[in-house]
């Protein structure tokens, strides 16, 4: 068994300031910038520092973490844009890091980091195309709603379960293969220019529990093909 260091830090960031006598806040909240020492800890597998009030750019040293599997930096004010080097750490599976400031782009390299399971990229700036790469990868879990990412969706992954691009700037047609996926659960494409047909191949969603779009006749369409999927799979009872 391979036994891994666990190394600690002094991290040089303040605590917020708090007024309760003698008590602790029950959540404190950590400002300042992240250390740039963080980057030469290459036995690091797990980091996160969500929730706090960090205000910096976003930390570039974060790709030579190359033992970084869990990345949780959600909710805080990083601005500037991702590096290329996110996708150095080929073992990641999980990648948070929503409601910052970030702008630019979604970095082509994290098509490179083939063991992502959850993207979650919600409520940024980012105001370029979304890589082709990022939907060909197993991820169960992509999120990139409330940004102002631009183009066409690209092509789905079978693997998909939650796929939220909710208010963004996106406009054609989406994928058939997005629809054809019997993992599905949700699919947000709403506050978007995307238009066309929905394909009959939605009737393979028999997972799906939430779908937003914003035109109500769309939705009539897709919610009969979805009863008529269901009532297929139980003739007896139709439902």
């Amino acid at each position: 068994m391979v036994k891994r260091r666990v190394t600690s830090f002094l991290v040089p960031c303040k605590v917020e300031d708090f007024n309760d006598g003698d008590t602790f806040p029950e959540t404190p909240k950590f400002s300042g910038e992240l250390p740039e020492s963080f980057g030469k800890v290459n036995s690091l597998a797990l980091f996160k520092a969500s929730n706090n009030h960090f205000i910096s750019e976003f930390p570039q040293w974060i790709g030579k973490i190359t033992s970084l599997e869990y990345l949780e930096l959600s909710n805080n004010q990083f601005t500037g844009s991702i590096p290329q080097s996110i996708g150095e750490p080929t073992s990641l599976t999980y990648l948070s890091i929503s409601n910052n400031k970030l702008v630019g782009n979604v970095p082509l390299s994290l098509s490179s980091c083939t063991r992502l399971s959850v993207i979650r990229l919600r409520g940024n700036g980012f105001n370029r195309t979304i890589p082709e790469g990022l939907f060909g990868l197993r991820s169960k879990e992509i999120d990139v709603s409330h940004n102002g990412l631009l183009g066409s969706v690209p092509a789905g992954s079978e693997k998909l379960i939650v796929l939220n691009l909710r208010n963004s700037a996106l406009y054609g047609s989406v994928p058939a293969d997005i629809y054809d996926s019997g993992n599905l659960e949700v699919l947000q494409l709403d506050g978007n220019s995307l238009k066309g047909s929905i394909p009959d191949e939605i009737r393979n969603c028999t997972s799906l529990y939430l779908l937003r779009m914003l035109v109500s006749y769309v939705f009539v369409r897709i919610v009969s093909v979805l009863v008529e999927a269901k009532q297929a799979q139980n003739p007896e009872t139709g439902v």
